[in-house]
């Protein structure tokens, strides 16, 4: 019974189960029991076996590395994951929750693959593609960064404020680097302020809304969601730097992998083939999502545009290492709608990819 697992037992339970051995006996005495010989007798049948893409030595150093982050920042939950940019092969994946201070960090459930969210601010890297690869700027485009009133065409929609840091007037590259929400905002209101579809549109193009599928028993992967109502200013420059839209971490992800991975979306996987005893019965191919999330120059900016961040900004603490490493920082209020004295919270992330050079 497939419902009794879940995991890759559960999704691979046909193959791992086998077949169960039946046979008639008839009773001599009350000890002994002989073999009917009947027709209908069957043969006990071995399982297969499924080889895991998870390296062991990796999922160690994932799983130890996410607990001390954990506990350094007195957080209640978190993830991590690691995936082979070729091959969409995950090497490691660990998801942890508070469960109390005695207990500590418990695995529970698996966030990575089954929790919803809005990104913050490593959703930026999805905007900036889509207005780079349809050519409305480019990383040259100066931006403001602070305080900006983005005043509505009807007059009687509130005036949406978006605040951040202040660094003056800035390219849009920089404001990237420093990951300035004005700076973000500004260049999509200029250019898909009266085509917000379009906006909308380019985003789905890029990042497919749509579940992964996984080779994976979660309990029902669910499916991302992005606001179908772009007529509120709020709604519209919410979702430019990584809010009004809501997905996992193994979604997004992918769409980093991606870019690692020459612009192609290759789907994770978690079974690399499926054998018996020495013999593969069955090779798990790599699964291409889609060919081209963008143009190969578009791609080369966005690239460079991620090594920046590492380089130069909010990244910057991971730029001591002798290989490179390229990605985008997020930090996302979780209760933004709160009232009163209600404590705010937030949620870290940090999305990329390694060597910078030939991404592993």
């Amino acid at each position: 019974d497939s419902s009794s697992f879940n995991g890759l037992d559960g999704f691979y339970n046909s193959y791992l189960c086998g077949q169960q051995g039946e046979r008639l006996e008839r009773r001599l005495n009350k000890d002994i029991w002989i073999p009917v010989n009947d027709t209908d007798q069957k043969r006990a049948i071995n399982g297969q076996d499924i080889v895991a893409t998870i390296d062991t030595r990796l999922q160690d150093l994932a799983e130890s590395s996410l607990r001390r982050c954990l506990i350094e920042n007195d957080a209640d939950y978190g993830c991590v994951v690691l995936m082979e940019v070729e091959t969409g092969y995950v090497r490691a994946i660990s998801n942890l929750t508070l469960i109390d201070s005695a207990k500590g960090y418990k695995e529970i459930r698996n966030i990575a693959c089954t929790d919803l969210y809005e990104p913050g601010s490593t959703y930026k890297t999805i905007t900036a593609m889509v207005l780079i690869d349809n050519n409305k700027c480019d990383t040259s485009y100066i931006v403001p960064t602070g305080v900006k009133k983005f005043n509505p065409k009807n007059k009687d929609s509130e005036i949406h404020d978006v605040k951040d840091f202040s660094y003056g007037n800035i390219s849009m590259k920089r404001s990237f680097e420093v990951s300035s929400n004005v700076g973000t905002c500004q260049p999509v209101w200029e250019f898909y302020n009266n085509k917000r579809n379009e906006f909308v549109n380019g985003i789905k193009r890029i990042l497919p809304y749509q579940r992964l599928n996984l080779d994976l028993d979660v309990g029902g992967e669910p499916i991302p969601r992005i606001e179908t109502d772009m007529n509120p200013d709020r709604n519209f420059l919410n979702l430019a730097y990584g809010y009004s839209s809501n997905i996992t971490a193994l979604q997004l992800l992918t769409f980093y992998n991606a870019i690692a991975n020459n612009g192609t979306m290759v789907k994770p996987l978690f079974c690399s083939e499926i054998k018996e005893g020495d013999k593969t019965i069955k090779k798990i191919e790599p699964e291409v999502i889609k060919e081209e999330i963008c143009s190969n120059r578009t791609l080369k900016i966005i690239q460079s545009m991620l090594e920046g961040v590492v380089e130069n900004g909010s990244g910057r603490r991971l730029s001591k290492t002798p290989y490179g490493i390229a990605g985008k920082t997020g930090t996302s209020q979780i209760n933004y709608m709160h009232k009163g004295n209600e404590h705010m919270t937030y949620r870290a992330s940090f999305a990329g990819y390694f060597p910078t050079d030939n991404p592993k």
